[in-house]
């Protein structure tokens, strides 16, 4: 079977200038499905075609309701996050926009954003009282938005600074009703500011612990906490006691659910 791309892919790029794009504006999700599918190619042809008749659909009327009257309920987008969210992002894609923004441009119109970014500062040039003030519009901003923090509680302010901070450069694909939810783990729990508040982090014992002789976390978490000297055997108990709780699951012979 001849793959789509040598028989149609000139139809796909340049069908109608309403399909012409930036580079910077891929189709929401289709990259996964060619890196996802690259070896099936009479899946992927299927996807490309659709995709193709999806966009020439589009171009007719240019409008969700009508298509959704003539049998497209749903654009051509794997894996599907929700109707809504794929819809907003597919008409986006054909009007040439981008389909996924920071979370700092989301949350900001454009022209303040160019003006005075979001917690821009070196939160090591700053006292507390400032870093909470920036917290603090920071915080107006996303109570407005689909996007929400729930970082550790207890974790001082500049640490809620400092991964906020991060996440602010990141990308996100721009949603329809429900929201992002933005929790700061990075999974790597001795490399996480946020380890020593963690319950999740304190139910595992790594490598990193082992080493230190205690609980492992970044040198400047040490400003506000120590490491106990019996951490180590208090991570152990609870990885052990996790490994227990995981046996029944871990077990092919398990009758036990998932």
């Amino acid at each position: 079977m001849t793959p789509i791309s040598e028989t149609n892919s000139s139809k796909l790029n340049s069908s109608a200038a309403g399909l012409i794009r930036p580079r910077s504006c891929p189709l929401p999700r289709f990259s996964r499905i060619k890196e996802a599918t690259a070896e099936d190619l009479e899946r992927e042809n299927r996807q490309l075609v659709d995709l193709l008749d999806w966009v020439q659909k589009y171009e007719q009327c240019r409008h969700r309701e009508q298509m959704e009257a003539d049998g497209y309920n749903f654009p051509p987008i794997h894996p599907g996050i929700d109707p809504d969210s794929d819809w907003l992002c597919s008409e986006r894609w054909m009007q040439g926009l981008p389909v996924r923004a920071t979370l700092e441009e989301q949350l900001m119109p454009f022209g303040e954003l160019l003006s005075q970014k979001l917690l821009a500062r070196d939160p090591q040039e700053m006292t507390d009282v400032e870093i909470e003030a920036e917290l603090e519009r920071l915080f107006k901003l996303i109570a407005d938005s689909n996007f929400s923090i729930d970082l550790k509680e207890g974790l001082p302010a500049r640490f809620v600074y400092t991964i906020v901070r991060e996440v602010l450069g990141e990308e996100f694909e721009f949603i329809a009703g429900g929201g992002g939810h933005i929790d700061g783990c990075s999974s790597v729990c001795p490399e996480c500011l946020q380890h020593p508040w963690c319950e999740t982090g304190q139910d595992s014992c790594r490598e990193e612990d082992e080493q230190a002789g205690a609980m492992a976390f970044p040198e400047e978490v040490r400003r506000y906490v120590s490491p106990s000297p019996v951490s180590l055997a208090l991570l152990r108990q609870s990885q052990q006691e996790h490994d227990e709780r995981m046996k029944p699951y871990l077990d092919p012979d398990s009758d036990v659910p998932f």
